[in-house]
């Protein structure tokens, strides 16, 4: 879709954006070619629940409901995020998650 001039930007259902949705259901190869190929990707965009492309892949590590061929990797896309600026706070620790746990608190006290 991008290739054919999709705008990744434009929100479709519940304002979600496709980084968002990638986020959600850990779809870490879907998120690399987002990050990759949007030099201002929507990082700090919320939707309609008023979440962000990160608090929805923390959420979504817990409540993803996608079953599909597509491995889901809920840590890195987390991990891109956070690479590629998305921001948190650090009350978001604990997230009932110790994987998003773990990554949170490493990029804390960098």
């Amino acid at each position: 879709m991008l290739k054919a001039g999709f705008d990744p930007h434009i929100p479709g259902a519940e304002d979600s954006t496709p980084l968002d949705r990638a986020c959600f259901h850990g779809f870490h190869e879907i998120v690399e070619i987002l990050l990759d190929r949007d030099p201002d990707p929507p990082l700090e965009f919320k939707n309609a629940f008023g979440g962000t492309p990160l608090s929805c892949c923390i959420w979504g590590s817990i409540h993803s409901w996608m079953k599909t061929d597509l491995k889901s990797d809920h840590k890195r896309c987390a991990e891109l995020l956070i690479s590629a600026g998305s921001h948190f706070e650090e009350a978001w620790i604990p997230t009932v998650n110790p994987e998003m746990d773990a990554i949170l608190k490493a990029h804390l006290t960098q």
